[in-house]
């Protein structure tokens, strides 16, 4: 019978400890990624937190389920996709559905904690929708054309000169954040933007090697202390 006490008094005690040291992150509608430092998830009317001086990393959670950050003020709002903790990265969705409009007038902060993967230089060709079919082997931009112009992008410096010769003109040459070389060329425009945050700032963020190994050695040495003295208990009282 004292036996019996005794595991039920160590079962209670690790409910307890585990319940603890275990408290959820927060989550924002059905999105498959907790909130978490350096994010922080803001209620109505609460003040943003800075990290090293930065405000950006405060996120907004909206009445339909969606992550919303908010970079510079001249870069506007996006929705989160995903956030990648170990990687630290972040991948971001126009609300407007027209990345690359987003992209053409795209404003980077020096200032900003989020950085570009990579940037490449893409050229933006207004085509007239009757040389649409000679002019180019790829889909046109779609929330950039209408009935009677259509809109392409290009990394490619062959490409573009082959469709201004045939009748496209260029908008606009420019570079542009990508996630990997050539990410609009091969995949459209329909594909997210992604982005890095600076990882100076992040020695308390998961995934981090140093804070990972400190946390890890730490609950490994916590733990076995708590394993040690109940297998002395059982073993003096039962």
């Amino acid at each position: 019978m004292a036996c019996l006490q005794i595991l039920f008094f160590i079962f209670l005690h690790f409910s307890v400890v585990y319940s603890k040291n275990s408290s959820p992150n927060p989550t924002c509608g059905n999105n498959s990624f907790y909130i978490q430092y350096p994010f922080k998830l803001l209620e109505e009317g609460q003040k943003p937190h800075t990290i090293n001086g930065y405000q950006e990393f405060n996120l907004r959670c909206t009445s339909e389920g969606l992550a919303v950050l908010k970079l510079k003020p001249s870069s506007g709002e996006f929705y989160v996709r995903d956030i990648d903790y170990f990687e630290q990265k972040i991948v971001l969705e126009d609300p407007g559905k027209c990345l690359p409009r987003r992209l053409m007038n795209f404003s980077w902060s020096s200032d900003s904690p989020f950085m570009a993967v990579l940037y490449q230089n893409y050229t933006f060709l207004r085509c007239p929708v009757e040389h649409q079919a000679g002019a180019v082997a790829f889909s046109p931009i779609r929330c950039l054309s209408n009935s009677t112009v259509s809109m392409y992008a290009t990394a490619s410096k062959l490409r573009a000169e082959e469709m201004k010769s045939n009748g496209c003109s260029a908008v606009v040459n420019l570079p542009i954040p990508v996630a990997s070389l050539d990410q609009y060329e091969l995949n459209g425009f329909d594909s997210n933007l992604q982005l890095e945050w600076d990882i100076s700032i992040c020695r308390h963020c998961t995934g981090n090697p140093y804070v990972s190994f400190r946390l890890f050695n730490k609950n490994r040495h916590f733990n076995s202390q708590i394993n040690s003295f109940h297998l002395l208990i059982l073993r003096d009282y039962c």
